[in-house]
């Protein structure tokens, strides 16, 4: 009896024991809702998007096709490299249809390459198709398509192949001196190819342009070029180790990038009153 008097005088300890068991049930389903929140955020797609480029819309047969694959989502995002297999998927339109077409790389291509490749939140990622030559050696419209394994969208790039201008030599024309000696005098005659017998005409020789050679060493690689006062001919674009290169046509302007890690830098030779020049971009 007296401990019943007790509790009825003092139901205040009674309200403590409640209020306890109140804040750690709501201590731990706050916690389970902090974890629980947490995985879902870490396995969700995160936002932002995928961007897939090449460098420019028309190439020659043989000439090095590069492309970029560029995360601008928040978080990381994983590419398989299935290597000897391309790395993009490739199409060729064919008629009214894109046809995709594959190609193998040598065994030797994928020693050493990484099978699965991260690309960090708004960085990116370059590499070549010198290890498929096969893909695009027939002139036509190609599509390259970036695959990612959990995303639905599958950037893609369109571009021209064309096969490369056929350069005409001009046959030289031959001229054949005779000299006929006689005792009263001496007469000499000239026979020329494809002439009318009468007096022949030797045209001027025409002097073709000098060309000059350059090699030019930065941080990414080196590039060595022929050139004449009207036209710069690319010899070969050497990337330094850990970076890759981008461009490289021959023209009258030339534009190079190398691509080191998060390094960029992009070079333009030109020609000013014959003379090359050239200006670097970071």
């Amino acid at each position: 009896m007296k401990g019943e008097l007790h509790h009825a005088l003092h139901p205040r300890q009674t309200y403590i024991r409640w209020a306890i068991f109140y804040v750690i049930g709501i201590t731990l389903a706050a916690s389970v809702f902090f974890v629980v929140t947490n995985r879902i955020r870490t396995y969700s797609i995160p936002s932002g998007a995928l961007q897939l480029s090449v460098p420019y819309k028309k190439y020659l047969v043989g000439e090095t096709i590069s492309f970029t694959l560029r995360n601008n989502y928040n978080s990381t995002v994983y590419v398989e490299d299935e290597c000897p297999a391309e790395p993009l998927i490739v199409y060729k339109h064919t008629g009214d249809d894109w046809v995709r077409i594959h190609d193998k790389a040598t065994t030797a291509s994928c020693i050493g390459k990484e099978r699965r490749i991260s690309i960090a939140p708004y960085s990116k990622q370059s590499g070549t198709f010198d290890a498929w030559p096969n893909l695009f050696r027939d002139p036509g419209m190609y599509r390259v398509v970036a695959h990612v394994d959990y995303f639905n969208a599958a950037p893609y790039e369109d571009f021209e192949v064309i096969a490369k201008p056929e350069v005409k030599v001009a046959t030289p024309t031959t001229v054949s001196v005779a000299t006929v000696h006689d005792d009263a005098e001496t007469t000499q005659t000239i026979e020329k190819t494809n002439s009318p017998a009468s007096t022949a005409v030797i045209a001027p020789a025409v002097t073709a342009p000098t060309l000059n050679s350059k090699t030019i060493t930065l941080t990414g690689g080196s590039i060595s070029v022929q050139y004449s006062p009207t036209y710069i001919t690319v010899i070969s674009v050497t990337p330094a180790a850990g970076c890759t290169k981008e461009g490289g046509r021959s023209g009258a302007t030339v534009q190079v990038q190398f691509n080191c890690g998060r390094s960029e830098t992009q070079i333009v030779l030109s020609l000013v009153n014959g003379q090359l020049t050239w200006h670097t971009q970071n």
